[in-house]
């Protein structure tokens, strides 16, 4: 079918402990995941899904990079999503950038400064999902949508499609335990830490 995996290493929202591994366990995990999966032709390693909102220095993103790119032999497509801050995508390890970014105004339509800064493959994984949730990262039409997919083509990037729908504002409010900062959204709520949809259509180790 021609699908690829990105494949999701750690992110903020882990319900099973992966964020709270000492830098020795994340080196193991890297050596580990890459035996077990780097030989499936269609892998990519996501290093983190919003790495920002996680207490991990830049130091030591660059060490489990360094890692993976070490232990995979097939050299496989490589990047790490943001939240707010978008990482450096020059670094050596990156072979693509994969950028969330779904404020009202300029999101898709910074492709082109993106390929000319860092002279990568820009994927726009995030720019907004299709649904209907109160929240600026979440309620786009189909017909915005189908616009920003075209512009960022248009632009020379590569769009990703998600959609979230079915929870109601006093859903979402209600079932709230805490609160994860607004990743880049025209709402100044900040996103509901029970109504967080994964990012991307994903798989996460």
């Amino acid at each position: 079918m021609g699908i690829e995996a990105d494949i999701i290493l750690f992110h903020p929202y882990d319900r099973w402990g992966f964020s709270l591994m000492t830098e020795q366990q994340d080196l193991y995990y890297m050596r580990y995941i890459t035996a077990r999966l780097s030989a499936y032709h269609n892998v990519w390693w996501s290093l983190a899904n919003e790495y920002d909102l996680m207490n991990k220095s830049d130091a030591q993103w660059v060490r489990i990079a360094n890692v993976l790119c070490e232990h995979d032999p097939y050299r496989h497509m490589r990047s790490i999503h943001n939240c707010r801050d978008i990482y450096d995508f020059s670094r050596p390890w990156c072979t693509h950038c994969s950028i969330q970014r779904n404020y009202t105004y300029l999101h898709v339509e910074n492709t082109n400064k993106w390929r000319e800064q860092y002279r990568k493959p820009v994927v726009l994984d995030e720019i907004s999902y299709e649904g209907n949730v109160p929240f600026g990262w979440g309620n786009i039409s189909g017909e915005e949508m189908l616009r920003r997919f075209w512009e960022t083509m248009l632009r020379g990037g590569y769009p990703g499609h998600g959609d979230f729908g079915g929870r109601t504002a006093e859903s979402c409010t209600a079932r709230a335990t805490s609160a994860l900062p607004s990743c880049g959204t025209s709402s100044p709520s900040a996103r509901e830490s029970s109504c967080v949809p994964p990012t991307k259509a994903a798989t996460t180790a």
